[in-house]
């Protein structure tokens, strides 16, 4: 299989607010565990909504041959992805790592919503007849450490 698209998303959305003074920090668990389904709707609407500003549109432009697809996300986060916070007051804040810092979060947590948001984007706009096994053969994704916040981004890429 070769890479037929890769598409970059610097500084990626690391929180959406979920009412006017509600932010949540975006992740599988906290949107698949507990969440009333109504806001799960209009959270994943609004992330809908931001991948249509961060995908340049001549993406959606190309077509491709309807056979399998493979795809592969990179996450490029700070090791303490845990401590990056957002305040109603002060906006998003992260720190630095302390000398030693020994990470214990799960890469699942910060990948597996991605990856839905952005295979059900890619059908959305065309890309891919569906993201169901007869068309999205494989999925695999890695964690990509940077060195700050700043540097943060995914990678998204379809092999056929």
């Amino acid at each position: 299989m070769k890479k037929v698209l890769e598409i970059e998303i610097p500084k990626f959305l690391t929180h959406i607010h979920t009412s006017k003074y509600k932010t949540l920090k975006i992740g599988f668990q906290k949107m698949y565990a507990g969440m009333h389904p109504m806001v799960r709707k209009k959270v994943m609407k609004d992330l809908h909504d931001y991948l249509e500003d961060a995908i340049p549109s001549k993406t959606f432009k190309q077509s491709f041959a309807a056979k399998p697809f493979k795809m592969h996300i990179e996450a490029h986060a700070p090791i303490n992805w845990p401590q990056v916070k957002w305040y109603r007051d002060k906006g998003l804040k992260w720190t630095p790592p302390k000398k030693g810092y020994v990470p214990n979060w799960d890469i699942d947590n910060l990948m597996v919503i991605w990856i839905k948001l952005l295979n059900d984007h890619m059908v959305d706009h065309g890309l891919m007849p569906d993201d169901n096994v007869a068309y999205l053969r494989g999925c695999s994704y890695e964690y990509i450490e940077c060195a700050t916040l700043d540097d943060r981004k995914l990678v998204y890429q379809l092999f056929q």
